[in-house]
């Protein structure tokens, strides 16, 4: 899935290379609502001292349902092709992390894509799939506190877009968003679970991922041989 996400990334640059008369230019707003998401939470701890052995575990928390919100400039190249660069933002509220007496965490998301989509023009309505990659940030707010991360990020999309005149086409779609992981690591650290061990290393990882529905509004803005 990596390599393809790759792939399609190199396709959008190539294609943004195109001279401007082959392509018709467009903008889009989007705003939506994840409906469901997950988190998978894995820590590690690793005893200084040799004789004790490393210590991990993993457990899945739950993204509860939130807002989302994006904006895109693109092109359509031809053949059914288009290539954009989109922004997304999100916010949802964390839910049950299996083993952890956490609550009331937060969860913001922000991510910039280089997006590859394809068309099935079909009469009134155009149905599309897609893929993008690109790089984003997860800030999780804890009891007033927030820790924060960047990374990679990836997508998929799949939905229809509905003309309603030359200029304003409406789309509704899905999409499937790996959003930055979030790690930290941590010296001296000491654990109640072998406290004969001493201090250690210890590491935390949360990765989080939510599926996404939306409703947008595409406007033409010129262009095209």
């Amino acid at each position: 899935m990596k390599k393809f996400m790759f792939a399609a990334a190199a396709s959008a640059l190539a294609f943004a290379a195109m001279p401007a008369a082959a392509a018709d230019w467009y903008a889009q707003v989007n705003a939506g609502y994840t409906v469901s998401g997950d988190a998978d939470v894995d820590a590690s701890f690793t005893p200084d001292d040799t004789d004790f052995d490393p210590m991990s575990g993993s457990v899945g928390g739950d993204i509860d349902n939130g807002f989302l919100v994006g904006a895109a400039a693109g092109m359509a190249v031809g053949n059914g092709l288009r290539v954009e660069a989109e922004g997304v933002l999100g916010s949802n509220d964390m839910g049950d992390i299996e083993d952890l007496d956490l609550s009331g965490i937060e969860y913001k998301h922000a991510a910039l894509f280089a997006n590859v989509l394809y068309d099935f023009p079909m009469g009134g309505v155009t149905p599309y799939i897609g893929a993008g990659i690109g790089y984003g940030s997860s800030t999780f707010d804890i009891d007033g506190d927030s820790v924060h991360d960047q990374g990679t990020v990836w997508q998929i999309k799949a939905g229809a877009s509905f003309p309603v005149n030359d200029t304003l086409t409406v789309d509704i779609g899905y999409r499937y968003m790996e959003a930055a992981k979030w790690e930290a690591s941590m010296d001296d650290v000491d654990i109640d679970d072998d406290p004969d061990a001493g201090p250690g290393t210890a590491r935390l990882s949360v990765d989080p991922a939510v599926h996404a529905l939306t409703v947008g509004a595409r406007f033409k803005l010129g262009g095209g041989a």
